[in-house]
């Protein structure tokens, strides 16, 4: 709730999809528009494998399963083909997002591309996070 504005259109929201009280699979709740750009279609209502290539849907199945198991935020980094066919490089910061307190429910995803990086704005976006995060920790 407390995201700047211009973070918003970088961020993606997942609902996790528990079977047998295990996190099996992710599906996009939220697609921020400014990941269009990048991607090339917006992924909303979509499950997380059906992001092409198939390695990296999977991949990110993988680590939205992976923070609710481990119940704590993480920050990659992804590398992926554009739809102009060039290479992109992106900051992924990830969070946890649970409906009762327990059960992680839900994942927060927050971009910060390479080339947007230079942009002073990017920074003091990814700054005020992690100050937030530091709070918790």
């Amino acid at each position: 709730m407390r995201l700047p504005p211009v973070a918003i259109p970088f961020v993606v929201v997942t609902d996790i999809v528990h079977e047998n009280g295990k996190p099996t699979s992710s599906r996009y709740r939220f697609w921020g528009s400014g990941l269009t750009q990048y991607y090339g279609e917006d992924y909303t209502g979509k499950f997380v494998h059906e992001i092409p290539p198939r390695s990296s849907g999977i991949a990110n199945d993988s680590a939205c399963i992976r923070i609710a198991n481990e119940r704590a935020p993480h920050l990659e980094i992804k590398e992926f083909v554009t739809p102009k066919g060039l290479l992109a490089k992106a900051l992924k910061l990830r969070v946890p997002l649970s409906d009762n307190g327990e059960t992680v429910d839900h994942g927060l995803g927050l971009f910060a591309f390479e080339a947007d990086l230079k942009e002073r704005s990017q920074v003091e976006l990814f700054n005020k996070i992690f100050e937030s995060l530091d709070k918790f920790t």
